[in-house]
C-alpha cells in the first residue's frame, strides 16, 4: 500500500501481515478482487507492454501480470514489509531484474517516474486522505490502460469506514480508511482521455479498468 507514513500504514501493513499475504498468495494464488481484476488482463492485452503497480502489496500484480508477458514493471510500494516481500516473491519467480522497486509515497517519486502501458491501484485509494490528487498524478502516467480497485460509496460501506476508523482512534492507530466518490474519480479519469471497458463488483470493491482514447 501506498501513503504509509502518512496515514499509520507501517503498523497496519506490518512484517506479520506480509508473511500472511505472501503465504496465502503461494497457497492460493489471487483471490477477491484482485482476481477478477487480473482475469481482464489477457496476453494478448499485456504481452511486451510496461506496467506501473501503485501500492502493490506483496506484489501479486505483478508476478501475474509478468506471466502474461509484461516485459517490466515499476513498483511503488510504502510499506517496507510489503516492498520486502514483493522483492522475496520476485526473486523465487525470477523476474526480479524485471522489477524497480521504489519505497515509500507514490506522489513523493510521481514527477520522477517514466510512463507505461499499464498504471494499477488495488485497493490503495481508500488509504489517502485525497483520493483525487492520487488519481490525478497516477493518469498522466498511463499510456494506456488505468486500473482500479477501490471500495462503493454507498450508505453502509461510508458508515463501515466511519465505525472502523473509530474505532482505530480509540485504539491509538493512525491508520484512517477513506471512501471517496466513484462520480468524481470516473469523471477525473474520462476528463483525462480514457473511457471505461471493464466494470465488476467483488464484496464492497469496485474492479474499473479504463483504456486511453486513441485521439488523445
Amino acid at each position: 500500500m501506498s501513503c504509509c507514513s502518512i496515514n499509520g500504514l507501517d503498523k497496519m501493513f506490518n512484517e506479520s501481515n506480509a508473511a500472511k499475504e505472501l503465504k496465502k498468495y503461494r497457497s492460493q494464488g489471487p483471490s477477491g478482487p484482485t482476481k477478477t481484476f487480473l482475469a481482464f488482463f489477457g496476453q494478448e492485452q499485456v504481452t511486451g507492454k510496461t506496467l506501473l503497480d501503485i501500492g502493490g502489496g506483496v506484489g501479486i500484480i505483478q508476478h501475474e501480470l509478468m506471466k502474461k508477458g509484461i516485459r517490466n514493471a515499476i513498483s511503488v510500494e510504502a510499506s517496507p514489509a510489503y516492498n520486502n516481500a514483493s522483492q522475496l516473491e520476485a526473486e523465487a519467480q525470477g523476474h526480479e531484474n524485471k522489477i524497480d522497486y521504489y519505497m515509500g509515497d507514490f506522489i513523493t517519486y510521481s514527477s520522477q517516474l517514466p510512463t507505461t502501458d499499464v498504471v494499477t491501484l488495488d485497493k490503495v485509494i481508500c488509504c489517502y486522505p485525497n483520493g483525487e490528487d492520487l488519481v490525478s498524478k497516477s493518469l498522466v502516467l498511463s499510456n494506456e490502460y488505468y486500473g482500479l480497485v477501490y471500495p462503493s460509496d454507498n450508505i453502509l460501506i461510508k458508515l463501515g469506514a466511519s465505525l472502523l476508523n473509530f474505532y482505530k482512534k480509540l485504539t491509538k492507530n493512525d491508520y484512517r480508511s477513506y471512501v471517496h466518490s466513484r462520480k468524481k474519480i470516473h469523471s477525473l479519469v474520462q476528463s483525462n482521455g480514457f473511457n471505461k471497458i471493464f466494470e465488476s463488483r467483488s464484496g464492497f470493491m469496485m474492479i474499473e479498468v479504463y483504456k486511453k482514447r486513441a485521439d488523445e
